[in-house]
């Protein structure tokens, strides 16, 4: 499947928003975190 996709012109395009989608996700839950633990 991966060797498939990386044939594909637009899948480095949606790598990376897959994984800036990802680490902003990681920053929302962490964010939360912090807050819950100070509150």
């Amino acid at each position: 499947m991966l060797g498939i996709f990386s044939k594909t012109p637009n899948f480095d395009f949606v790598g990376k928003r897959r994984i800036a989608g990802g680490l902003s996700l990681v920053l929302v839950i962490v964010s939360i975190g912090l807050l819950v633990i100070r509150g």
